[in-house]
């Protein structure tokens, strides 16, 4: 139900004016002049669900809740409110004092009653009205604050959402996504440094056989302390991604062949020796990984770089599995 002057102006009664004149907006001011402004309001009566005040329209009133419940909603209004207005609160100051057409959505979640305090009242009483500018302005400095606090929640979800997307739900450490949008300008900081750089690509040994022999729930275990203990294992400038299904990535900038091949062989016997414990407690498995290593050459790009390592863990793989090959 959309607001309507005409049908819900209802004359103001004891309650509304003693809510009115008990609100923090009309509070320190001298009785008589408060009383005045109460008896120059139209009183409205909001039924639940009627909308007072909707993004585009105009607005010459300050709205003063005296009963009810009134929400705020910045968009749609079917989703989370923004604000919630009790008895004693105002709302509409900003279009008015502005200008502007309301950007909200306002909402009575319950039948409500509200106090429009005309333009002309409004200005009359900053004008004249010390007490009434400076409640005003603590009106104003609470949505300020209020809207500073929804920003930051807002900023501090977006990081949420863009962190979880660059994330691999199952592992934990770095998707795809974020392999595609980092690597490329660290290997554009490597080649103009002329700086060595590595990437390495490891396979887990045998993954299939372990689903089909443990199950699935099994190999998630495993995924997870497999990327666990390549984390903990790479150095802390080093970055890892799961490539896909049980396939890692890494890249280790300032690495040269010897280094790339120490850090990889560190990281197969960290591996090797390791015990996991799958849904079956009782019986360790233990597991291998292959690795293959790419070295940066002039002119290489990502996909180059991840082509030469895929075909040095081929040959790994081809040489008996548990090894890392790194192309002379």
């Amino acid at each position: 139900m959309v607001f309507d002057s005409s049908e819900h102006r209802r004359p103001a009664t004891d309650a509304d004016r003693i809510a009115a004149t008990a609100s923090p907006l009309l509070a320190g001011i001298e009785g008589t002049l408060a009383k005045d402004v109460v008896a120059a309001s139209a009183a409205l009566a909001l039924p639940a669900g009627t909308t007072l005040l909707a993004p585009g329209d105009h607005n010459a009133s300050l709205f003063l809740v005296t009963a009810g419940r009134l929400l705020v909603y910045l968009e749609d209004p079917s989703g989370k409110h923004y604000l919630a207005l009790e008895s004693g609160d105002c709302v509409g100051e900003m279009s008015f004092i502005d200008g502007r057409p309301a950007s909200a959505h306002v909402l009575a979640s319950a039948d409500s009653r509200v106090l429009e305090i005309a333009n002309q009242q409004v200005w009359k009483l900053i004008d004249t009205t010390p007490e009434f500018a400076r409640n005003l302005l603590r009106v104003l400095a609470s949505r300020v604050r209020n809207d500073n606090a929804h920003l930051q929640r807002s900023f501090h979800l977006q990081r949420e959402y863009e962190q979880a997307a660059k994330t691999d739900l199952l592992t934990g450490v770095h998707n795809r996504r974020w392999m595609s949008e980092m690597f490329p300008r660290q290997i554009a900081r490597s080649e103009h440094a002329g700086q060595p750089l590595a990437l390495v690509m490891a396979d887990i040994d045998h993954f299939k056989r372990l689903n089909d022999t443990f199950g699935h729930a099994t190999g998630d275990i495993v995924l997870k302390a497999v990327a666990r203990r390549l984390s903990d294992t790479l150095r802390p400038t080093d970055f890892l991604v799961r490539y896909g299904g049980e396939e890692f990535v890494a890249l280790l900038p300032g690495a040269t062949a010897d280094t790339a091949r120490i850090a990889a062989e560190r990281v197969r016997r960290a591996i090797e020796r390791e015990e996991y414990l799958g849904t079956d407690a009782a019986v360790p498995l233990r597991v291998t990984i292959s690795l293959g290593v790419a070295i940066l050459q002039a002119g290489d790009n990502l996909d180059r770089l991840i082509e030469r390592a895929d075909v040095a863990l081929y040959q790994a793989k081809a040489a008996g599995r548990n090894q890392v090959v790194v192309p002379t």
